[in-house]
């Protein structure tokens, strides 16, 4: 049973759990808008006033707005800067040096040799047998476990339209399929692109994404049961998971996806984060 809590703050529309599978699982979906109709009591004449009143409105908002930002003194703007960075500075005190397991890999994917990137290949790899190595989904797993504690690190996404990352438990199934979802030993979020428009999901929700992320960083607090994903270069929360039932060790999960005929062939690069310099 999933007891998980799920909590992105922009998102909407549940679904059902997706596997970590190449297909276009939006191939049929349709997006249907009702257009919107002027009210029949608003004539012309009446419509233009109404956007000049409208104007004039604005252009005093903004101008107070203006005048509001020049008012508001540089020390309350650091002050705020600075309560964001503490923040970030204290989640990033638990950061961790991740690689690459590359015993895990699947052999459509490249691992590079530092360990620190992976890319979707066009031929498979001349991997070693392993049973730890994924056959079916692919992926790649972090190289350390985690059974306690907390931990934080980063992964760089830019230049790609879709991805995977998150944790997982130690026994996800490696010889075969399973669902995107806690009940299933897996805690993530990922992008997918279909027919030119990308798609942030969790496993229940699509996330509304004002800025797309180039970094993403992950944050977990195994005793809670909490993890916690960020845009690192913003500091805003994309999505958590609350309350999960770990039960064993979980190691961080990379699905760099399909090349998408070159569109969506750069790396997955796990970087070392940097603590936010105060003002």
């Amino acid at each position: 049973m999933d007891d998980s809590v799920y909590d992105c703050p922009d998102a909407h529309e549940e679904l059902k759990p997706r596997m970590d599978t190449g297909e276009d699982i939006y191939a049929n979906v349709t997006v249907y808008r009702r257009p919107l109709q002027d009210s029949p009591v608003v004539q012309k004449s009446g419509r233009l006033k109404l956007a000049v009143v409208c104007l004039a409105l604005l252009c005093a908002v903004l101008l107070a707005a203006t005048i509001g930002m020049g008012v508001t003194s540089t020390s309350e703007r650091a002050a705020l800067q600075n309560q964001i960075c503490n923040l970030e500075r204290t989640i990033k005190l638990y950061r961790v040096n991740i690689s690459l397991d590359r015993d895990t890999a699947h052999p459509l994917l490249l691992v590079s040799p530092d360990l620190k990137q992976v890319r979707r290949s066009q031929t498979k790899q001349n991997y070693t047998e392993s049973p730890k190595r994924f056959v079916d989904t692919i992926a790649v797993l972090g190289a350390e476990g985690f059974s306690s504690g907390k931990f934080y690190y980063e992964v760089q996404v830019s230049g790609k339209i879709s991805w995977t990352l998150g944790v997982v438990r130690e026994s996800i199934t490696r010889n075969g399929s399973f669902l995107l979802k806690p009940s299933d030993g897996f805690w993530g979020i990922w992008l997918r692109y279909s027919r030119g428009n990308k798609i942030y999901e969790s496993t229940r929700k699509y996330i509304d994404v004002e800025h797309e992320p180039e970094t993403v960083g992950v944050f977990v607090d195994y005793k809670a049961g909490n993890v916690s994903f960020y845009d690192a270069d913003t500091w805003k929360e994309l999505c958590s998971y609350r309350g999960a039932d770990f039960r064993e060790k979980i190691y961080p999960y990379f699905n760099p996806y399909s090349v998408f005929g070159g569109k969506n062939s750069a790396p997955l690069i796990i970087q070392t984060p940097n603590l936010c310099q105060k003002q």
